[in-house]
């Protein structure tokens, strides 16, 4: 049986596509989902490396479909501005993956208000502010929630 820490040691030895082909052999599926999600997290604020978190995010969400963080990562990713330059239709994989982190955990107040700034910058307005109230609504000490709100303020 291979173990959550097998995986993790061959994603940190850069080998991804062999660590994710063994993911499936993990037998607590959803730590693996876990564990993955979060290296992923990583590996997004390392930039260039959006291919690969994508790519196993994909796992996790395979391995632990429920696990909104995953969902959520994955419209992260989805929405970065050197990965829209290529690939226009990642727009609706973010709401669709902001959307279903949403569902899955309604008071994920980082989800609503991504989900807010996607619909902003897709000028669509008055799905932004549904969002953006939610946000709010959650998480009302959020500063960083406040310039998304002095922009729907002028929004038609």
């Amino acid at each position: 049986m291979v173990e959550v820490d097998d995986v993790m040691k061959l994603l940190l030895e850069a080998k991804p596509l062999e660590a994710l082909s063994l993911a499936d052999k993990v037998k607590d599926k959803k730590e693996m989902a876990i564990q993955l999600t979060e290296f992923a997290g990583a590996l997004e604020w390392l930039k260039e490396k959006s291919f690969y978190a994508g790519l196993i995010l994909l796992k996790a969400i395979e391995l632990y479909p429920d696990y909104a963080l995953a969902h959520y990562n994955l419209g992260v990713v989805c929405t970065d501005p050197d990965v829209l330059k290529r690939h226009k239709e990642y727009v609706e994989v973010s709401e669709r993956e902001y959307k279903k982190a949403v569902k899955l955990d309604p008071e994920f107040a980082a989800a609503h208000y991504n989900l807010a700034l996607l619909y902003y910058f897709t000028q669509r307005f008055d799905e932004s502010r549904k969002e953006y109230d939610t946000a709010v609504k959650l998480a009302p000490s959020e500063l960083k929630f406040r310039d998304l709100g002095l922009l729907l303020q002028n929004a038609v």
